[in-house]
């Protein structure tokens, strides 16, 4: 159960609205995550949800535009590439509910240490931390727009265009990644981070913001982690 505490807020006692508390995620996150603790909500999170799938459209986008495709079979690629890439939106939508639930159920069985904080708080402090994963969607989707070459793919010679992609282009694609990777791993570090001032106040103290901190970091990483591993298949 939720206990009174001088140390922390009373159960229901709410100073932020949910588009406050995404703001006060990046100027004050201890404050905010106290009160996000304290009274638990999960307008915040479908937000967040609703930003990134946003965002990660644009950047579908921004790779689209990345691609110059000319010859017989121009329109036919470019059908191909856009199926793909609205797909690829349509399972990130899908699968971020999925992610946040299960991540949840982690969150509230391991950080628990006898507190019997509630399924709520521990979803709703796991949501709220994902801001991370949308400003990292963001940066790297300024980053493609703006540092991805333009790949010219002419369908009329599948040879030589693929010679292009994998011989001129592929240094550049690298170095993306590798960028992309960096920003995810700092995105994890900062989610963690998030997550573990959210269970230290969720379980009032009784879970400490170490072992909060590699909960988080651990799931984080094994989501980046298969992402790099299915780039390298």
């Amino acid at each position: 159960m939720w206990r009174r505490n001088a140390l922390f807020h009373d159960m229901d006692d709410r100073r932020y609205g949910p588009l406050r508390r995404l703001y006060g995620l990046l100027r004050k996150p201890n404050e905010t995550m106290e009160d996000i603790a304290a009274s638990p909500d999960c307008i915040g999170p479908i937000l967040i949800m609703a930003f990134y799938v946003a965002t990660f459209s644009s950047y579908a986008y921004c790779v689209h535009r990345k691609f110059y495709i000319t010859g017989p079979y121009a329109q036919i690629l470019k059908n191909e590439l856009a199926i793909t890439l609205a797909l690829s939106v349509i399972l990130a939508a899908l699968l971020f509910p999925i992610r946040w639930i299960l991540k949840s159920l982690v969150v509230w069985k391991v950080c628990d240490k006898g507190s019997s904080w509630d399924f709520k708080r521990a979803l709703s402090i796991t949501g709220y931390a994902y801001i991370a994963d949308l400003v990292a969607s963001l940066t790297t989707a300024l980053m493609i727009a703006t540092l991805a070459p333009t790949f010219h793919v002419d369908t009329s010679d599948l040879t030589e265009a693929l010679r292009l992609l994998k011989e001129e282009y592929s240094a550049e694609i690298r170095v993306l990644e590798r960028y992309g990777l960096a920003f995810r791993f700092g995105a994890s570090v900062w989610k963690s981070y998030l997550g573990a001032l959210g269970v230290y106040h969720g379980t009032e103290g009784r879970c400490p913001k170490p072992l909060g901190f590699a909960v988080f970091l651990a799931l984080s990483l094994i989501t980046v982690l298969m992402t790099a591993a299915g780039r390298l298949i």
